[in-house]
């Protein structure tokens, strides 16, 4: 993961490795088959997400965000302006851009994503 070249690579790597590795420890299988008749409607491309529990759910999305921030940080000049993919999920719509607005309701105020990309800067200021 950590040799990806490219955010598409690291991206790639990330999500069939530790992204997808906990979920599957936690609740096991997630294949249609086994979902449980009422979690039908939460499948997509023929897989079940579960919820899982909140505090798991912050812990391992904060490992992930380390992991991203450690891959960023081996090659800071380019890679803390790399971003890609859709701006939505499941949308063919739009590419996603570093212009991009994400919108925290209550939680906090509007941000750009360029605005957050380093989490050593502001308005984040934190290191792993």
């Amino acid at each position: 993961m950590f040799r990806a070249a490219t955010y598409e690579e690291f991206k790639q790597a990330l999500e069939m490795g530790p992204h997808l590795a906990l979920p599957f420890i936690i609740n096991g299988d997630y294949s249609v088959p086994t979902a449980p008749q009422g979690m039908r409607a939460n499948i997509r491309a023929g897989t079940l997400w579960l919820p899982i529990p909140q505090t798991q759910f912050s812990l391992h999305h904060a490992q992930l965000d380390r992991l991203w921030g450690k891959w960023q940080h081996m090659g800071p000049e380019r890679r803390l302006t790399e971003y890609a993919g859709r701006a939505v999920v499941d949308s063919r719509k739009k590419a996603a851009s570093l212009g991009d607005v994400m919108d925290f309701g209550d939680l906090g105020p509007s941000v750009k994503v360029e605005e957050i990309m380093d989490t050593t800067a502001g308005p984040l200021w934190y290191r792993y």
